[in-house]
């Protein structure tokens, strides 16, 4: 019986992302990072489950109306980072808004990502 592969991000201890890695099980990833340890590269990997789709021009148009609204008087530094998510989010699925999420946003900012996009990146976007 054929498994299908997970998809993986590969970070550095600062969580920044380095790379993609497709795996049929858990053990393999583990066995990757076990030996980039032994090597004297520790890094971290989270599996990517969310959305294989893009999101709808809606969802896209709903975060484009946070950002330009800021209704939370967010510092330059933060709304760049909601920017580098909205690029992330119309160019690639969803679930490659979590690699931005994981680099740039504290647990203030997670609160504030829209919950039908947030849903979208975690989970899977139903028709």
């Amino acid at each position: 019986m054929k498994t299908k592969k997970k998809l993986y991000a590969i970070t550095d201890q600062d969580g920044v992302f380095l790379k993609r890695m497709s795996v049929h099980s858990k053990i393999e990833i583990q066995q990757y990072l076990n030996k980039k340890y032994t090597e004297g590269v520790p890094l971290a990997a989270y599996e990517l489950n969310g959305s294989s789709r893009k999101l709808s021009k809606k969802l896209i148009s709903k975060l484009e109306a946070f950002i330009s609204k800021n209704d939370y008087d967010l510092v330059n530094r933060d709304l760049g980072h909601f920017r580098m998510l909205l690029v992330k989010l119309k160019k690639y699925p969803a679930r490659d808004g979590m690699i931005v999420v994981n680099q740039y946003f504290d647990t203030f900012l997670r609160e504030l990502i829209p919950s039908e996009i947030w849903k979208a990146m975690v989970g899977k976007i139903n028709k």
